[in-house]
């Protein structure tokens, strides 16, 4: 079954981080848009400090609204390779 991909942005302060945690965190108005991704979807980072994009990401299909900031969202993710941007 083909699945399609996702980019989520990130910046220098937190593309660390979402490797690391296995997240990434995304504003509540794409919470209904994100649940619709599958799992094993490929996931993809964009750096929007250094214009450069980062992956492979797996999803795990769990999207959860966490807190009330700015990105309350998070969906669960596992790296599967890290290439080289």
């Amino acid at each position: 079954m083909q699945q399609n991909g996702f980019v989520f942005t990130c910046s220098n302060a937190t593309q660390e981080e979402c490797f690391r945690l296995g997240f990434v965190r995304f504003h509540r108005k794409y919470l209904a848009e994100v649940k619709n991704v599958g799992k094993g979807s490929p996931i993809f980072l964009y750096n929007v400090d250094t214009r450069e994009l980062h992956g492979l990401l797996v999803a795990d299909p769990v999207a959860e609204n966490l807190d009330a900031s700015e990105f309350p969202s998070q969906l669960r993710v596992q790296c599967s390779q890290r290439f080289a941007p």
